[in-house]
């Protein structure tokens, strides 16, 4: 009996380390990441998964991606994973002999095990991606993105949890596969991902709720209010008098950093655009050009190039 590989996930089971024999090797109909077996019995995500194979890899990519370019923080998270990595079928390592199985999935689902078979596609090392040729092979273009995907949020996920004070909560691929099946829809409000982002725990301070202008607490900054932003820095600066680098202080503190008692907390930062990112860290520190190096940062915060995507 020929078996159909329809999902690809990462787990030992009771401790077996899992590896494909010759002949089972031969037998692979068709292979599909757990994101896409899931999504398809999703009657609102059939229509996307259908719609990612009319397009090349990249283009499909993009498509999924898209509606992050509203949250230019996190999209720029993303983008710097992407970089890290790079596209698996071109950067990646292809193994022809199979690939252990790391036991982080954490995420099962039923399936029709007289036709199916758990299997490692992809692991990541390091910043390195290795993948098993066979099994890649046989996915489709929809297929192909997904896993991509995953490589790239999980690999934010774990950067997520290196800067967070509280528990990790990236130390399996749960939420990485539940942000995916989310991205996976065709006008995904841009409010709705955001509060994604902060359930799935992939922004600073996601279990703090408390309503702040122009980001509240847990949430990424969005386009609209980054672009709003530059002129609010202008106008801010110009109002200091006195000691400068206080002004700054001060100001900073209470508009971008400060938690739900009111104390400045820096790890926020990361929830605001690269740049803006960048300008509220140099705030708080020491440099013999302060002033200088301050209005450079302000002059590169470009609400064009800083908060569009």
């Amino acid at each position: 009996m020929e078996l159909n590989f329809t999902k690809i996930l990462n787990e030992k089971l009771r401790g077996v380390s899992w590896r494909l024999t010759d002949k089972g090797r031969k037998s692979i109909v068709s292979a599909k990441p757990l994101e896409q077996y899931l999504a398809e019995r999703i009657n609102s995500k059939k229509k996307v998964i259908d719609d990612l194979n009319k397009l090349s890899v990249e283009d499909g990519y993009r498509q999924i991606i898209g509606p992050l370019g509203q949250l230019p923080g996190a999209y720029e998270k993303l983008a710097s994973s992407h970089d890290e990595l790079g596209w698996l079928e071109e950067d990646g390592i292809s193994s022809e002999y199979g690939l252990s199985d790391v036991n982080d999935s954490g995420f099962a689902t039923e399936i029709d095990k007289t036709k199916c078979k758990e299997l490692q596609a992809v692991v990541r090392r390091d910043n390195q991606l290795w993948y098993d040729k066979d099994i890649f092979n046989k996915f489709d273009n929809a297929g192909k993105v997904l896993i991509q995907l995953h490589e790239e949020i999980y690999h934010w996920g774990k950067w997520q949890d290196e800067i967070s004070r509280f528990s990790r909560y990236h130390l399996t691929s749960v939420k990485t596969r539940r942000l995916i099946l989310k991205l996976i829809d065709d006008n995904i409000p841009v409010n709705t991902l955001n509060t994604h982002l902060k359930k799935l725990n992939f922004s600073v301070f996601y279990r703090t709720d408390r309503f702040n202008i122009p980001t509240s607490l847990g949430y990424c900054m969005t386009s609209k209010s980054c672009k709003d932003e530059k002129q609010v820095l202008l106008d801010a600066v110009n109002r200091i008098q006195g000691d400068f680098k206080l002004g700054l202080i001060n100001f900073f503190s209470e508009r971008y950093i400060q938690d739900h008692t009111d104390q400045p907390q820096l790890e926020l930062r990361y929830n605001y655009p690269e740049k803006l990112s960048n300008m509220i860290g140099f705030v708080f520190q020491s440099h013999p050009d302060y002033v200088r190096v301050f209005r450079e940062l302000l002059n590169n915060f470009d609400p064009e190039t800083s908060c569009n995507y």
